[in-house]
């Protein structure tokens, strides 16, 4: 239906300011376990195909339960922004979550997040981003 695509291309992203305390965010990054960190730079990972790209991001990432704090987090507020939006996608899963550390030279640049239905079907329809950063600076950029 042609409304719908034009109401999905105005509102191409959703976004909160301040969504969640100080406290969780502190907790949060004092217990991710960084002795599991992966390369953030693999932007594709289709079965055993991996696609590494950094120059469009460029960190280090942990993987997260989706029932930790942080899944549990970002489930909830996908779910508002999808109704919000009026997107009105299926969702019935979630990845796992990420929580990437930007160090010196680090980066994340525009980029478009979507694939090919993987061996399971499944698809990711949208994604979410929760920085846990004081540097506004960064974050206009994102903007």
């Amino acid at each position: 239906d042609i409304n719908k695509r034009k109401i999905m291309l105005h509102h191409s992203c959703w976004r909160w300011d301040e969504l969640i305390d100080k406290e969780i965010c502190n907790y949060i990054i004092k217990n991710t376990n960084w002795d599991k960190k992966e390369d953030g730079s693999v932007l594709s990972n289709q079965g055993t195909d991996k696609k590494i790209n950094s120059k469009i991001r460029k960190t280090d990432v942990v993987f997260v339960d989706r029932l930790s704090i942080v899944g549990c987090i970002l489930h909830n507020y996908i779910i508002m922004a999808n109704k919000f939006s009026n997107w009105n996608f299926d969702i019935d899963n979630i990845e796992e979550p990420q929580i990437g550390r930007y160090t010196t030279g680090g980066h994340y640049k525009f980029h478009k997040d979507s694939f090919a239905p993987n061996n399971e079907n499944m698809q990711r329809k949208l994604s979410a981003v929760l920085f846990l950063s004081d540097n506004n600076t960064e974050l206009n950029q994102f903007r």
